[in-house]
């Protein structure tokens, strides 16, 4: 699939964010709009013809201009590798395809190499050294990455480790319902090779990696609920534990070296629990909807020094074949990261205690079969948790060319 992003965000006045000491900076310019692309080319190779290996890579040149809000990094001119100021890097209404596909723009990755094979008679087994989360966890008919944002993916509180090295285990049971079970190691693509299940000094078990169930029960074709619980184990990165691309569990949020006499970091375990629904109550209209909790502990050399406890959820509602057979309308609602014990050990994310809300407008229009146009619209109200933030307005035109 390729993907061209005409992108263009504003907002009426300076927008705060969080310094890496906790400081309130603010962005004082607009940006400009922008055009990016990313593609991602899909190798299907079967050798049974019930078994497939899936080989997928990508190359993007995307950033977002909404992130000039979120992290000063990028307001200075540079793009966020993984120190953002804020951590909100690509959380303040980034379009999910308006982005890089590793840590270098217009550099080729591989984005996934994985192999899924039957096991037993009706279950599936799925290994790799990079298996796609997004593809087997947290999953909803409505939502799409060509029509929604990062925030809307999945929730924001489960794991960030969205590729890793690791194995998952696919069965029904029965009629109505299923059960996945997996573990991933993180080897993530925008690292540049650091901190990944690949490298010896970590490996498998050494690095952040996440243990991810989901019983999923289905009692017709318009229905489905999935009930999720993730264990996240969390790495120090230069003594931090979270932050952008460290952040199981505290997806965006910089959460380490805390002040009031705490020193740096040594590790931290997050417990996850999600609840994710869709319902197709007609054929032109349906409604979706999730609910995440995490608590986090974090640990220095001597001990535990407390827990971050974060919640999240989003509703929506989707109007399949508006207009024309197979497009999609959808209108979400969600609140991406709300604080609710554990402020006081934040380097930056908790803003001034306010909580951001995101609000989206997409529309699907296909073309033709290997082509569909997708306007959307995104409102962010307090913007990086800070109620006195003015509301950020990203509008994205999407071209996407499926082949």
């Amino acid at each position: 699939m390729a993907f061209f992003n005409l992108t263009g965000a504003t907002a009426n006045r300076a927008v705060s964010s969080n310094s890496g000491v906790g400081n309130a900076v603010a962005t004082q310019n607009n940006p400009n709009l922008t055009l990016s692309g990313l593609v991602w080319l899909t190798l299907n190779t079967s050798f049974t013809g019930k078994d497939s290996l899936v080989t997928q890579l990508a190359v993007g040149n995307g950033t977002s201009p909404a992130n000039i809000f979120t992290d000063p990094n990028v307001a200075n001119g540079s793009v966020a590798t993984g120190a953002a100021s804020t951590g909100f890097f690509n959380t303040a209404g980034t379009p999910f395809t308006d982005q890089t596909s590793g840590p270098n723009a217009n550099q080729f990755v591989l984005r996934e190499l994985s192999y899924q094979f039957p096991i037993f008679e009706t279950a599936s087994l799925v290994v790799g050294p990079r298996v796609n989360f997004y593809k087997y966890f947290d999953g909803n008919r409505f939502i799409y990455p060509w029509n929604t944002t990062f925030n809307s993916i999945n929730s924001t509180v489960l794991t960030d480790a969205k590729r890793g090295a690791g194995a998952i285990f696919l069965t029904p049971l029965g009629k109505q319902f299923d059960f996945k079970v997996g573990f991933l190691a993180e080897s993530n693509e925008f690292l540049g090779g650091a901190r990944t299940a690949a490298d010896p000094g970590q490996g498998i078990f050494g690095g952040n990696n996440a243990l991810t169930a989901e019983l999923g029960y289905k009692p017709s074709d318009a229905f489905k609920l999935r009930l999720i619980y993730s264990r996240t184990n969390l790495r120090n990165n230069n003594g931090c534990v979270g932050g952008a691309g460290a952040q199981p569990s505290l997806n965006g949020i910089a959460c380490g070296v805390v002040t009031g006499g705490f020193g740096s970091l040594v590790n931290g375990q997050s417990d996850v629990f999600v609840a994710n629904f869709d319902w197709l109550l007609s054929k032109g209209f349906g409604l979706f909807g999730r609910y995440g909790y995490s608590s986090t502990n974090l640990n220095q050399v001597g001990g535990s020094v407390g827990s971050v406890s974060t919640q999240t959820f989003q509703v929506g509602a989707a109007f399949p074949d508006l207009f024309k057979e197979g497009a999609q309308a959808m209108l979400s609602f969600s609140m991406p990261y709300k604080f609710t014990d554990g402020n006081n050990l934040l380097v930056s994310g908790k803003g001034d205690g306010g909580t951001q809300y995101d609000l989206e407008l997409s529309y699907i229009y296909p073309i033709s079969k290997n082509i569909s146009l997708v306007p959307s619209l995104y409102a962010i109200f307090n913007p990086n948790n800070f109620s006195s933030n003015p509301t950020i307005f990203v509008g994205n035109l999407q071209a996407v060319f499926s082949f």
